[in-house]
């Protein structure tokens, strides 16, 4: 079975085919104990047929809970057929991730091709997953953090056991009133969630 056969597995066909544009806060959110360094990542619509809604979910799970089910079986279509068995829901949008020991959310997974129609996570994705991971209380880094390359920066690092110390530079504030109106003419809460004068990843 193909990568993209072994999603189609789980996937519910006619309801993935509307296309998400803004990742929404998840209903369910799994986090392993011990921290969120190197799990394999899911973030997912599915249908609940208990409370007749979609709701979005965001899963981390640590390499011991996802068992092999099927010869050379990647880490996240493990993650896609445990969340299967386990709440019974069939997914209609994926997106597949993996968090590295250093923090980094990174983004090439088979999980998203029935979303995406590639491995790899657009920016468009990306950008939001990474502000709802954080969200969540789970410290993570954006795989286009800078890290600093001047002597004091690598004589500090070697003074920390070797930590490299990672700097993401702060994006530009748009010249606008903030926080950002909603279609409705409300303060975007997601913006007020933010330092002041900061937007959020849809009005940014």
């Amino acid at each position: 079975m193909s990568e993209v056969d072994a999603v189609a597995a789980v996937w519910a066909k006619e309801i993935g085919k509307v296309r998400i544009v803004h990742l929404q806060d998840p209903l369910l959110v799994v986090k392993p104990r011990g921290g969120a360094l190197g799990t394999t990542g899911l973030y997912t619509r599915s249908y609940n047929k208990a409370t007749r809604e979609h709701q979005f979910s965001l899963l981390l799970f640590k390499p011991e809970v996802l068992p092999e089910t099927q010869l050379g079986q990647t880490m996240h279509l493990r993650a896609l057929a445990y969340f299967h068995e386990k709440w019974g829901q069939k997914i209609s949008f994926s997106l597949g991730f993996a968090i590295d020991q250093s923090g980094v959310v990174k983004r090439n997974s088979c999980s998203n091709m029935l979303s995406t129609g590639q491995r790899e996570m657009t920016d468009e994705y990306y950008d939001q997953l990474v502000d709802l991971i954080l969200s969540q209380g789970v410290q993570v880094r954006h795989d286009k953090d800078d890290v600093a390359r001047d002597d004091d920066d690598y004589g500090l690092a070697a003074a920390m056991g070797g930590m490299m110390v990672s700097v993401r530079a702060a994006a530009p504030r748009p010249n606008r009133p903030w926080p950002a109106k909603t279609k409705a003419g409300q303060n975007c809460s997601k913006c007020l969630d933010k330092p002041r004068g900061t937007f959020c990843h849809h009005h940014a």
